[in-house]
């Protein structure tokens, strides 16, 4: 399942004209936050990750930079906040529940500190292309300057593995058709 950016209650800023353009900061900072709170209520405190332990998630176009502040906050409820607050109780640790959930990135600069807290093999690249986002006619040297920092096996493994691993496709088939 999929959780695309601009697919929740926010306001999609490219839809603003005239005076409204005056919200396009409120909007776009909202467009590319409301992934956390919908898999935190719903998705783990909400217990579909606990009734569907097969469902793998995907946030997608969300950066992943948002991850570590997030976490920090989801372990707190658990922890700290959920008992005292009476939040449903949840069968695992918030951490086991990321092995669930994928989340896509285009171009954060912030990916080689995520990568401390999540694991590699959850994270997967895309171009977005043609959005607005879309990394082209410079999508190589995007891919130079987010993976720079990386050992070569985990970036194939978010530039292509990962994606082909989650959808499970042939790795092989796919290679041999754009070589």
């Amino acid at each position: 399942m999929t959780l695309h950016i601009i697919t929740g209650n926010e306001v999609d800023p490219f839809t603003l004209h005239g005076n409204e353009r005056i919200r396009v900061p409120v909007t776009h900072l909202g467009v590319c936050g409301e992934a956390g709170p919908v898999l935190a209520n719903e998705f783990i405190f909400g217990c579909i990750l606990d009734r569907f332990p097969k469902l793998k998630l995907v946030c997608s176009e969300s950066e992943v930079s948002w991850l570590p502040y997030w976490l920090f906050r989801v372990r707190q409820i658990q922890d700290e906040f959920g008992p005292t607050l009476k939040v449903p109780e949840i069968k695992k640790p918030v951490d086991e529940y990321m092995k669930q959930i994928y989340h896509g990135l285009i171009d954060d600069p912030f990916l080689h500190i995520v990568l401390e807290l999540i694991d590699p093999k959850t994270i997967m690249w895309g171009s977005d292309f043609p959005h607005t986002r879309c990394t082209y006619p410079n999508t190589r040297d995007v891919i130079d300057r987010v993976f720079s920092r990386l050992e070569p096996e985990t970036r194939d493994d978010i530039v292509f593995n990962n994606c082909a691993r989650l959808y499970n496709f042939d790795p092989s088939i796919v290679k041999a058709a754009v070589s």
